[in-house]
């Protein structure tokens, strides 16, 4: 095939709308080894392709494999004392996360009446235009740190539990 039918069975894959001859025609042009040097970047792809397509998987094999890794010897059970603590950490977690999303969320209505509220400016003047996104910049970053503040308010406090729990438990 020449190089214009081959971008264009290419542009036809990328778009996946080739049909399984055309995939054959591009898999057999790039393990062929006669690939337009314009084209050798793909070639590596289609090989991998072609031979993973030759991969098979022994049943008897894969059954034994499977059947050894999930035997109950090999599964250690969790302890009660674990699973109650999974399940604590995993209920405050959830509650950390929702109490922060709460607060933020109470916080941007109450500063600005509404969740989404815009400044428009028409500046003429560079140095002025230059000192308006300066005060908006530092806005937002004092807003980035209250929420690292209360993000991290909260991890602490999420520590301090688990310490207890953890003592509780031994």
């Amino acid at each position: 095939m020449d190089y214009n039918d081959i971008i264009l069975l290419l542009n036809k894959y990328w778009d996946g709308e080739t049909s399984l001859q055309e995939e054959k025609i591009l898999k057999d042009y790039f393990n062929s080894g006669k690939t337009d040097p314009r084209l050798s970047a793909y070639a590596p792809m289609f090989q991998y392709i072609q031979k993973e397509q030759q991969v098979s998987l022994d049943n008897d094999d894969f059954s034994s494999e499977i059947t050894n890794k999930t035997t109950r010897d090999n599964v250690k059970p969790l302890k009660r004392n674990q699973i109650w603590m999974r399940m604590a950490a995993a209920i405050l977690f959830l509650v950390v996360g929702a109490w922060i999303y709460c607060s933020l969320q109470t916080d941007n209505l109450n500063n600005t009446g509404s969740k989404y509220a815009v400044k428009v400016y028409e500046v003429e003047d560079p140095e002025e235009a230059k000192i308006i996104v300066k005060e908006a910049l530092m806005m937002v970053s004092g807003k980035m740190n209250q929420g690292a503040k209360k993000a991290s308010d909260g991890i602490n406090n999420f520590n301090k539990i688990k310490n207890i729990i953890s003592r509780k438990g031994k």
